[in-house]
């Protein structure tokens, strides 16, 4: 495949740039199912329960969705990168 010359510079150029897109494609995977499943299962029990006392709705809903921010990132569940990504999004 490779050949003799300048050919050779070439051809490990493109050789090089596919393996460094392969490897950001691998970084940009999503998140992990299973602890994603079992943070969102925790996460909507909170959110159903009646806030304490002296917080309001939106105030308990607030605090759990930092903590559960935090706990992904924590647990790697989902990276820094994947996190801010959302916050950039046109959604938010």
């Amino acid at each position: 495949m490779l050949e003799t010359g300048n050919a050779i510079k070439g051809n490990a150029a493109g050789f090089v740039s596919e393996i460094q897109e392969q490897k950001r494609f691998q970084k940009c995977q999503g998140a992990k199912l299973l602890p994603s499943l079992l943070v969102l299962t925790v996460a909507s029990i909170f959110w159903m329960m009646a806030p304490p006392e002296g917080l309001t709705t939106q105030t308990w809903h607030l605090m759990i969705i930092f903590l559960v921010t935090t706990l992904c990132v924590s647990t790697k569940t989902l990276t820094l990168d994947q996190t801010l990504t959302t916050f950039s999004s046109g959604v938010v």
